[in-house]
């Protein structure tokens, strides 16, 4: 059996699609092709759709020596300026009532939001110099441990050495 190439450069057969005249923006359409490793717009406003859909795509960003008269309105208001703020809480102690000092905010554009990392780290706010990092994974907190079947215990059998002979 012969196989056939295609050389035409359309990899569907026959002719290749007309070039895009002066008047034609060449992106527009359902389908945007990679040109030497450049992202088309498209993508972006993908991706911003992907992120209003999909909440686990919003960026968490992690505020830390935050003053204790700092509110989460104060937060907020600080991290609007760079953009849209899903949520914003200081974390607040149960016993005192008090501020713990930090707090977290969550912004569902990850361009606004390393802006605001960027521009909010080491900066003094209501009186305190900000640490900003993007939030890490909860790692090894308490979870409600299950209750595993117990092993049945074996019969204890005494060591006896062997006796040589």
């Amino acid at each position: 059996m012969q196989q056939t190439v295609n050389l035409s450069g359309n990899p569907f057969g026959g002719s290749s699609p007309p070039s895009p005249t002066k008047n034609q923006d060449r992106h527009s359409g359902l389908f945007c092709f990679f040109n030497n490793f450049t992202i088309f717009p498209i993508f972006n406003k993908i991706l911003i759709l992907l992120q209003r859909i999909n909440p686990s795509i919003i960026m968490k960003i992690f505020v830390a020596k935050l003053a204790f008269k700092t509110t989460s309105e104060d937060l907020r208001a600080l991290f609007e300026q760079f953009g849209e703020v899903e949520s914003c809480k200081v974390i607040m102690d149960h016993e005192t009532g008090r501020s713990k000092c930090y707090g977290f905010v969550e912004m569902p554009n990850d361009a606004e939001a390393y802006k605001a990392i960027v521009e909010t780290d080491e900066t003094v706010f209501m009186g305190n110099e900000l640490q900003v990092k993007k939030s890490r994974p909860q790692e090894g907190t308490a979870k409600p441990k299950t209750e595993k079947p117990m092993r049945p215990k074996r019969p204890h059998i005494p060591y006896v050495p062997k006796k040589e002979e």
